[in-house]
């Protein structure tokens, strides 16, 4: 009986073995899909992180955080508008083309732009807003800024790599109640106070600032995996700001 049952046990060791491999072999896939999905997390986690910053930006201007003292403000460079004060807000510049603009170096990696510039606007000469007190952001890890396109009524623009400015500011001569405004713009021009309400380009027709421009999309790509791809859309009349996985959300 002790003989019958050694002589069975390497055939139970064999079922074993194959039960074990079969498992892995289930199991390997798994793994690396629970890795792709890891990383897509990641990714949109980052995307998240961009559309924070974005939305800060948007919120500074908002709550009145203004870009320069005066009489009005003795609490420093930034404190709340008061009655009297002109403008705050934020100018957000990406190129997709990477290369240095106006002394500006967009950092490249695997062909996406991988820094942004954000700037103060101020009050100029005769009503003219001027950006101004420029600093670097550095987007998330491992994301890269591709390209943006702008829809103005029926017209939507190509994905563009060129530059774009996205401003968000108030203008006010005596009330902090007035609404923010955010304008898209394609070139790093000053603008001109046209009314308390209303930016335009100093000089020539450049820019998206008609009030037909309804949204802007940034598009995003993974620097170390192309396959990872999302957006961020900024609603220009309702001021918001939403982010989207790669696909057919990233529409507008």
């Amino acid at each position: 009986m002790k003989r019958s049952t050694l002589q069975l046990r390497p055939g139970v060791t064999l079922i074993e073995l194959v039960i074990v491999l079969a498992i892995t072999a289930l199991m390997v896939p798994a793994a690396f899909s629970a890795l792709g999905n890891n990383d897509r997390a990641k990714f949109d986690i980052n995307t998240q992180q961009l559309q924070s910053s974005l939305r800060l930006s948007l919120n500074r201007a908002e709550a009145g955080i203004g870009p320069e003292p005066d009489s009005n403000c003795p609490g420093g460079s930034s404190c709340p508008l008061q009655p009297g004060d002109l403008l705050f807000g934020e100018a957000l510049h990406f190129n997709g083309a990477g290369g240095t603009h106006s002394g500006f170096n967009f950092t490249t990696d695997a062909g996406l732009v991988t820094n942004y510039q954000e700037r103060r606007l101020k009050v100029g000469s005769a009503g003219s807003v001027l950006p101004y007190a420029a600093s670097g952001k550095i987007l998330p890890a491992e994301m890269g800024y591709d390209c943006y396109q702008v829809r103005a009524g029926a017209s939507l623009t190509s994905c563009s790599k060129n530059s774009v400015f996205v401003v968000f500011y108030k203008l006010s001569k005596d009330s902090t109640t007035l609404p923010i405004q955010t304008k898209v713009f394609s070139d790093d021009l000053g603008y001109s106070r046209t009314s308390d309400m209303e930016l335009i380009p100093t000089s020539g027709s450049n820019g998206y600032n008609s009030s037909a421009a309804q949204k802007i999309m940034l598009k995003l790509k993974g620097t170390k995996d192309p396959g990872l791809s999302a957006c961020i859309i900024i609603n220009l009349a309702a001021n918001d700001i939403q982010q989207y996985p790669g696909g057919a959300k990233c529409s507008i």
